[in-house]
């Protein structure tokens, strides 16, 4: 049709152009004016995958045109002003539903959707701050839980923040697990005699100590990385930066702190068993093993130098365990 107006078209059908009504404030199928009626319309179509299309012509059902077949609606006020009361969308052809219903329906939908979808979360958070504050206040890293499914359900996306802590302090349990093998060998040394016969034992523990505090370091990073990462309400980044303080930071502090001394310890203690090993037919060891006679001179000023850096090592390892108590 010679200059005819594109026409938007809902599937494959036309519903006219975008020309203003000429109506002004005249009630249109229900509505108190025409304007609303247009704008009720146009959202309405556009949820058909409305696009702009040559003119072509709209079924409709029998009712709307009074006969058989279908008929050409020149624009969209043609359509409008044969029936302004429907609105006939592709896809819904079984049922004639008033436009104004659509509408009203659409808008519950979108109200009760949003709703739906942002309710939880101040339920979620009130639980989360409540259960991060009872463990600042109660819990340490040997007696911190695990959630349970109640719990993350609860806690919502708030569980994931609490999970990092969890896993940093599953890995350090572990650490702490291998950490304890230099306590039962210490156990077995624990005169001059025995570290004479086993002080072979002490190297493989020391270099297992490094693996654990290299492994720490790592954990600590990874934690504090994916801490950063979370995007909290400042009410609840307040509270858990207190729990991730007391049960990670704090924790992996100690750790890093007293490591150092504890190692230089068993270092010397690795060097005193070598020493009454390699030196064993110029030293005597006493019955009780508390105490070593070294007659040979040369021998002599090497073994004070030793207990002389073991009496530093045990200085520094006091003091690290002190700073940790002042924490």
């Amino acid at each position: 049709m010679p200059g005819a107006q594109p026409a938007l078209v809902c599937g494959c059908e036309g519903l006219g152009d975008h020309k203003a009504s000429s109506r002004g404030g005249r009630a249109v199928g229900g509505y108190r004016s025409r304007r609303c009626y247009d704008a009720m319309v146009l959202s309405m179509t556009h949820l058909c995958d409305l696009r702009l299309a040559p003119q072509k012509s709209l079924k409709v059902p029998r009712s709307w045109s009074g006969g058989e077949g279908s008929w050409l609606c020149d624009d969209r006020d043609d359509l409008l002003n044969r029936r302004p009361d429907r609105v006939w969308m592709w896809g819904l052809s079984m049922f004639s539903i008033p436009s104004r219903h659509l509408a009203v329906l659409g808008a519950v939908c979108a109200m009760l959707f949003l709703a739906g979808c942002g309710s939880k979360e101040p339920e979620q958070r009130k639980a989360f701050i409540a259960f991060m504050e009872y463990a600042v206040a109660h819990w340490t890293t040997d007696s911190m839980q695990t959630l349970d499914h109640q719990q993350k359900e609860k806690f919502g996306p708030y569980a994931d923040h609490y999970q990092i802590i969890v896993d940093f302090n599953a890995a350090m349990s572990e650490g702490n697990k291998a950490l304890s093998e230099p306590n039962k060998v210490q156990q077995k040394l624990t005169n001059l005699k025995q570290l004479q016969d086993n002080w072979q034992q002490i190297a493989p523990l020391r270099s297992q100590m490094t693996r654990v505090a290299d492994s720490l370091a790592g954990d600590l990073r990874k934690a504090e990385d994916l801490r950063a990462g979370l995007k909290q309400p400042d009410d609840v980044k307040s509270v858990y930066d207190k729990l991730f303080a007391k049960l990670v930071t704090t924790p992996a502090k100690a750790i890093r702190t007293v490591m150092p001394s504890l190692q230089e310890t068993f270092q010397v203690t690795e060097e005193k068993g070598q020493f009454l090993s390699e030196n064993r037919g110029a030293v005597k060891i006493s019955p009780l093993g508390m105490s070593v006679d070294v007659p040979d001179p040369a021998l002599a000023s090497k073994w004070k130098e030793i207990l002389k850096r073991e009496e530093a090592a045990g200085r520094h390892l006091l003091n690290a365990i002190a700073e940790v108590a002042a924490q």
